[in-house]
């Protein structure tokens, strides 16, 4: 019996030793986070700090894909529903809209019956159906455009027609899509040309009815209130009981919280009580400014300040209007976005300096102001959950303990200059983690890609994850509770794509790059207005003569002579020939759907070309004929540089460079 002890002791140790399997020892208690990840081509879903990590639906995202939008997790937690986009010619063209389940191996079929771009779909509130809208241009009408709306059944996997319009509205933009307490939802600012007027639709998951065929709409209430403009006349006016409270004739409505809405009419400003139809007149001290979301989460403060900057809050209840203690001077700088409150009911007021980020709390009767003296972020603030740590944006996530009145700087993001419009941060809903989501600074402006973190409030965790053109719920967020994570699929993601032999570049203009080229002396990339050091990696906007870029052909650039070879268009303009004018024969041949890339080498001996602008890129040798290398993600643009060693590409939103001999031989 002893002797059996000590053999069951030794083979206990014997298994304490051994290595868990990489899932066991993945595993902690770090939340979970789901991202579309560019190197991936799939969705990742891990733990934030980089555990237990799965991939996921990488083989239903259509090739070319460039952008993602969606409804996200169903509320079931049973689907996960996206929009795959492609940017071509300045424009989003939509793809495919799809809908997978957790395990990444099923999908709503029914999806791939849209005929249509998608350019809408959101989940209906506690129920697994999407409301989805597709536009398609009418040919010979450049102004107009076919919009249909349906809804998905997910459990049935059906489909409903619900609405097919003639319009001028070419995008359905999310601001327009606004649900009632019944779950239905509003579509505004529709506008049906063969009738020449604005409508007002309200959906639910079976039917769609119009409200009316005159007025114009714009915000409309969770209940139901519009602002009615009818002839001369101007309403507030209840679309569900018909109800109509007659406003001043220049009156606007600035916000909606029932029972109450904002109205402006000229300088002065109104509170209208919707039950009792009566007004209370605003102090015109008090209203010469109206700046963010002015109600409180539960309706019964109102944000006011005045053109001295100082602030106050009207009472709803009361009628009564107080000063909140907060000096108006340093305020004088505000900006719609430096003003909001928080789900929990906490005022946010944020002034930027030159030499300070002042951020003052209200909530409840407590007041607390925090000054950065060493940023000059103009991403909003935030508190987690739990009201102890703040979080904002600057060159990388910023959080303060406000019990300890400590700083944690995060490192900033390695490829990032800076423009913070629009950073902030996204605190996990119930533990002190925080997704930032960071800005890029973009040549001739426009909207850029955003680089996403994740970390921990105290810095011992902090993550570069992703990065998306615009932040969505699908590019990065925390996994929501009621998705089964066991579920999910197994297995560590690898890496597919092969390591540059430097760093990523941020070039940024719009989405991708329009053009990249070397310089003669191979020292020097120019992409748009940018203009690198390959070497130092430094990034600056001038302007080289000593760049030149190919000939471009559409969107596509091709080299029209190289040495013996001509590249020249065959009878279909949508195939190019490879032609050797020393043996007068034809190298190769390619058809694209639609257009054709290429760059050769200074040897002659390898070829790079894609068949599609933003499809893969493929190296040929001109030897043998013979593909050598497919990179096995779609790049936009390519050039090879003048010593013949080096390929650059726009890969997304970056610059890679590799070693031509490398990716051949398959290092």
């Amino acid at each position: 019996m002893k002797r059996l002890t000590i053999v069951l002791l030794i083979c206990v140790l014997l298994l304490a030793a051994m290595p868990l399997s990489p899932i066991e020892t993945a595993q902690s208690d770090a939340p979970y986070i789901q991202y579309y990840s560019p190197s991936h081509d799939a969705f990742i879903i891990e733990g934030a700090d980089g555990t237990d990590s799965r991939l996921f639906g990488g083989e239903w995202i259509p090739e070319g894909t460039t952008r993602f939008a969606g409804a996200g997790w169903s509320p079931s937690g049973e689907w996960f529903a996206f929009m795959a986009m492609r940017y071509e010619r300045y424009q989003f063209r939509g793809l495919r809209a799809i809908a997978i389940d957790p395990s990444g191996t099923n999908h709503l079929s029914v999806l791939d019956d849209l005929d249509h771009a998608t350019d809408f779909m959101e989940w209906f509130p506690g129920e697994d159906k999407l409301l989805v809208s597709t536009v398609a241009w009418v040919p010979d009408t450049p102004n107009d455009y076919e919009r249909y709306v349906y809804v998905i059944d997910a459990a049935t996997n059906t489909i409903t027609l619900l609405l097919s319009l003639l319009t001028d509205d070419s995008y359905l933009y999310p601001w327009t899509i606004q649900w009632s307490e019944k779950h239905q939802a509003f579509f505004a600012h529709l506008t049906d040309v063969a009738a020449s007027e604005d409508k007002l639709f309200i959906i639910d998951s079976t039917s769609i009815s119009k409200v009316t065929t005159s007025g114009y709409f714009d915000e409309v209430s969770p209940s139901g209130w519009v602002r009615l403009l009818e002839g001369d006349a101007t309403y507030a006016y209840n679309i569900f009981d018909k109800r109509h409270i007659q406003l001043d004739s220049s009156a606007g409505i600035l916000r909606f919280h029932e029972p109450f809405a904002l109205i402006r009419s000229g300088q002065s400003i109104d509170l209208l009580n919707l039950d009792t139809e009566e007004f209370f007149a605003i102090p015109t001290e008090y209203t010469t400014r109206d700046y963010g979301e002015v109600f409180s989460p539960d309706g019964q403060k109102v944000f006011l300040w005045n053109d001295d900057y100082d602030v106050f809050l009207l009472d709803t209840a009361s009628l009564s209007i107080n000063p909140v203690g907060v000096s108006g001077g340093q305020y004088a700088n505000f900006e719609r976005h430096n003003l909001h409150w928080d789900n929990e009911g906490r005022l946010f007021i944020q002034s930027t300096t030159r030499r300070e980020v002042s951020t003052t709390i209200l909530y409840g009767e407590e007041m607390r102001t925090v000054r950065f003296s060493s940023i000059s972020s103009e991403g909003y603030a935030t508190l987690s959950r739990d009201g102890n740590w703040l979080g904002t944006v600057d060159e990388g996530a910023i959080t303060y303990n406000l019990s300890s009145d400590t700083v944690y700087y995060h490192n900033p993001h390695s490829r990032s200059y800076w423009s913070n419009y629009g950073s902030h941060v996204v605190w996990h809903p119930t533990e002190n983690w925080l997704i930032s989501v960071q800005d890029n600074l973009i040549a001739g402006g426009g909207d850029g890609s955003r680089w996403i973190n994740v970390a921990n409030v105290d810095g011992s965790v902090n993550r570069e994850i992703t990065f998306c053109r615009a932040y969505d719920n699908v590019c990065a967020d925390w996994l929501p509770s009621q998705v089964n994570v066991e579920q999910l699929p197994q297995g560590q993601p690898e890496s597919v794509l092969p390591e540059p032999i430097s760093p990523e570049m941020v070039f940024l203009r719009g989405e991708f790059t329009d053009a990249i080229a070397w310089s003669n002396s191979g020292d020097y990339l120019q992409v748009d207005n940018f203009f690198i050091d390959t070497m130092n990696e430094q990034l600056t906007e001038q302007v080289s003569q000593n760049v030149v870029f190919p000939e471009y052909r559409e969107n596509c650039s091709l080299p029209k002579e190289h040495k013996n070879f001509i590249v020249r268009d065959t009878n279909n303009v949508l195939s190019v020939e490879i032609f050797d004018t020393t043996t007068e024969t034809t190298l190769l041949e390619f058809d694209a759907d639609v257009c054709i890339s290429g760059d050769f080498t200074t040897d002659n001996h390898y070829l790079a070309v894609n068949h599609d602008w933003g499809g893969p890129l493929q190296i040929w040798d001109l030897t043998t004929r013979e593909m050598v290398y497919e990179l096995p993600r779609g790049v936009s643009v390519f050039a090879i540089s003048p010593d013949g060693t080096k390929l650059a590409a726009g890969v997304s939103w970056e610059v890679w460079i590799w070693d031509i001999e490398d990716l051949v031989g398959g290092e």
